[in-house]
């Protein structure tokens, strides 16, 4: 199943920590681990322990496809942002933008653009498909 593939997890992972950190800069740790896991479920309707202990064997082996998928996260949020954005997750620039969080009317922009869709495609649909 795709959600079990590494590229996917460090993909998937890294987004949600991602975009936590774009709503509440301050977040990190417990909290940070809790919203990874509900929002593991929400997405893939699956239960979140398999992942959160892949997560970790995953990134303590160093796994190439892990770490490629969570670098592919970054280089995506970049895009769908506008804004550089840090290994761990945040960019300066993205708290300046956002300040009051991610709007529901910005995120419908979202889809609407040809190079989030095309970095879509590049950075998740073509991993899981293939």
């Amino acid at each position: 199943m795709a959600w079990s593939d590494p590229y996917v997890v460090g993909f998937l992972v890294m987004l949600i920590s991602i975009v936590a950190k774009l709503e509440s800069s301050k977040i990190s740790g417990d909290a940070l681990c809790l919203v990874q896991c509900r929002a593991w479920e929400e997405i893939t309707a699956t239960e979140s322990d398999a992942m959160a202990e892949q997560l970790l064997i995953l990134s303590a082996d160093r796994n190439r496809d892990f770490e490629l998928g969570c670098r592919n996260a970054a280089a995506f949020s970049a895009i769908l942002f506008g804004t550089e954005t840090l290994h761990e997750g945040i960019g300066v620039a993205s708290l300046e933008q956002w300040p009051n969080g991610l709007e529901d009317d910005a995120a419908m922009t979202f889809t609407q653009r040809e190079d989030v869709t095309l970095a879509w495609t590049q950075f998740f649909d073509a991993h899981v498909a293939a």
